[in-house]
């Protein structure tokens, strides 16, 4: 027996059977102009079942961005989702899209941005932070801890800003305004301390992948994204590794 009920901007699956239940939960980017980004979270133990609500989700909506959030191996690895093919997966997320085209500088945008809000899975971040820690008292290692989440917070908010002023400038897209306009909402609920790390990637997800399958690399509004998005990844490296250059200096005797 499968179960749907409507929620705020998606809805759930509930599918009971003789091994237990299952859900899928979705969420649309906008409720407005075409669906750029489609997210689904499963769980539960009928693969097959959920795997088939899922293509039934991607071939309904028809977004740009598919991404499926679960801890089943057999739903997170499929190679296809109805018509849309598995870009990339981190940690216990895949990303899919609907083009075969730029598959390569779609999958370094999505990593580069995930890395923001998942610390294992920047390399050299998290191998700094844990060295520092074996070299430096608690007391020191929160102070240099904080200063470099200042480094990354400046960069995240400063983007977050560049992008969707870039949305709101640029492009003449409905869907596009839509989402710039729920994530300007969403920022007002952030106060002045909280890093916009996860708005990073949301950006990257439902604004910059979205135009680059929407609109090819080459147009307009795709290529001020690009360029905002890779002023950003350059300036936020380079204070890094001032950062780790002075670490690395005070700490030589």
């Amino acid at each position: 027996m499968i179960k749907h009920r409507e929620k705020s901007k998606g809805g759930e699956f509930t599918i009971q059977t003789s091994k237990g239940s299952s859900v899928v939960e979705y969420t649309l980017s906008n409720s407005v102009g075409s669906v750029l980004c489609l997210r689904c979270f499963a769980e539960g133990k009928e693969s097959k079942i959920i795997s088939g609500v899922l293509s039934a989700l991607a071939e309904k909506y028809h977004p740009s961005v598919l991404l499926v959030d679960s801890c089943l191996q057999e739903v997170l690895y499929q190679e296809r989702i109805g018509e849309m093919s598995r870009y990339e997966t981190q940690s216990k997320t895949s990303l899919y899209c609907n083009t075969i085209t730029e598959k390569n500088l779609i999958c370094d945008l999505w990593k580069n941005s995930f890395s923001f809000v998942n610390l294992k899975k920047n390399g050299t971040d998290y191998v700094f932070l844990k060295t520092i820690r074996e070299q430096t008292k608690p007391f020191e290692f929160l102070c240099l801890k904080e200063e470099y989440d200042y480094i990354q917070k400046k960069h995240c908010d400063s983007v977050v800003f560049d992008i969707l002023e870039i949305c709101r400038t640029v492009s003449s897209v409905e869907s596009f305004s839509h989402i710039e306009k729920c994530l300007q909402k969403k920022i007002k609920k952030y106060n002045f301390q909280e890093s916009k790390n996860e708005l990073v990637l949301h950006c990257t997800e439902e604004i910059i992948i979205p135009s680059i399958i929407r609109l090819g690399k080459n147009h307009q509004f795709p290529i001020k994204l690009l360029e905002c998005f890779g002023k950003f990844l350059g300036n936020y490296h380079q204070d890094k590794e001032d950062f780790l250059s002075k670490f690395n200096s005070q700490n030589k005797y």
